[in-house]
């Protein structure tokens, strides 16, 4: 055989490789209003386009996937000015055409202020439950719930944060599945300028007694925890003085290693990529200081980098990784006066720009499929 078709056969080797083992398809499920109406949306994160669009009644808050990436959960925050109190279940099997499961209302309580607001929503690893934080207004009245909420019968148990945190309406945050599956950790929050939230709070999935509490500073809000199981990090955002933003280190033990690495604005979200040798974080600001960047850190050395998304108020709320390290997401949940509409999906390697995806006002929480 000579070179020529040596050449030619590799050539058509190498196109059956990539056709074969082509890229991995990525979908990715937030929410967003306009003039349309409200959605719970589905994006094709290959191709950079909106593919589906389920209505639901109120602004979704955060959004969770089972698994296997064909259910959805979203709750039905609201906006911090007019919150709402639901959640919303959705078949995202067939991601053009997303498909109501169930609505549950009041889902944090029917006793008005302090009881409504679900924000942040996290699935447990074998999906049996869903973690909802009852945030409330954080402009207004903070919530004080944690649910549990049973997702083959859709019974719902509410947990009080108060006692653990010796604070009437602590507005809980985040809500992260620990790597040892045992454990649920929630952000507090608190209020919008006081009081404070100080504290992340570790609930047991088994009987959901309170495990104990981390003090971390001030103002807790997103996380994620590194693939070794070992560490998570944690944003912690002081508003008073404004300008301490921190990102802690903190062991899967619950206690704080370090003094936290200084980031140049207030963070949310955070991703790992797989081998956790870099993490992103969303650099929001906060509700009355909204800010235009991502950060990197190398989590071996501390080194923080960022990269701005104009506008100036962009608001990078929420980040994701997939599971192939090859896309890098960003929800763009903007100010409030001037609310974020699209979300922005790079090449992670080198932050190169894919695509924008229109999806209506301020998506907040954002899931990827595994």
């Amino acid at each position: 055989m000579n070179v020529s078709r040596l050449a030619l056969c590799a050539c058509f080797l190498l196109v059956l490789g990539s056709a074969i083992f082509g890229q991995q398809q990525y979908y990715a499920v937030t929410g967003g209003s306009s003039t349309e109406g409200i959605f719970l949306s589905v994006i094709d994160v290959n191709a950079q386009v909106l593919v589906g669009r389920l209505s639901v009644p109120q602004p979704i808050g955060g959004v969770a996937l089972t698994s296997d990436g064909l259910i959805a959960y979203g709750t039905l925050y609201g906006t911090p000015t007019v919150v709402a109190n639901g959640l919303v279940i959705a078949d995202i099997t067939d991601p053009t055409a997303p498909v109501q499961i169930a609505i549950i209302q009041d889902i944090c309580g029917q006793e008005g202020p302090g009881s409504n607001g679900p924000a942040a929503v996290a699935l447990t690893k074998d999906d049996a439950f869903a973690y909802i934080a009852c945030l409330g207004s954080p402009l207004g009245t903070p919530g004080k719930w944690v649910v549990k909420f049973d997702t083959a019968t859709q019974q719902a148990t509410r947990i009080d944060m108060s006692a653990p945190t010796g604070m009437a309406n602590p507005g809980p945050f985040g809500v992260f599945a620990h790597p040892n599956e045992a454990e649920m950790w929630i952000t507090i929050y608190g209020h919008g300028v006081n009081p404070q939230g100080t504290k992340i709070v570790r609930i047991n999935i088994a009987d959901d007694t309170i495990l104990g509490t981390i003090d971390v500073g001030a103002s807790p809000t997103g996380g994620a925890f590194c693939s070794d199981q070992t560490y998570g990090y944690f944003s912690v955002n002081n508003r008073n003085p404004i300008g301490t933003n921190r990102i802690l280190k903190i062991g899967a033990d619950g206690v704080v290693q370090g003094g936290g690495i200084q980031v140049p604005v207030g963070t949310v979200g955070i991703a790992f990529n797989s081998d956790c040798s870099l993490a992103y974080a969303g650099g929001f600001g906060n509700l009355t200081f909204q800010k235009d960047r991502v950060i990197t850190i190398d989590t071996a050395t501390g080194a923080v980098s960022s990269f701005t998304i104009p506008p100036a108020t962009s608001g990078p709320f929420n980040v994701l990784v997939t599971s192939d390290d090859f896309y890098l997401i960003v929800g763009m949940f903007g100010s409030l006066t001037r609310p974020g509409t699209d979300v922005r999906i790079y090449q992670r390697d080198t932050l190169e720009l894919l695509g924008i995806v229109e999806v209506g006002q301020a998506p907040s929480g954002i899931a990827v499929t595994p």
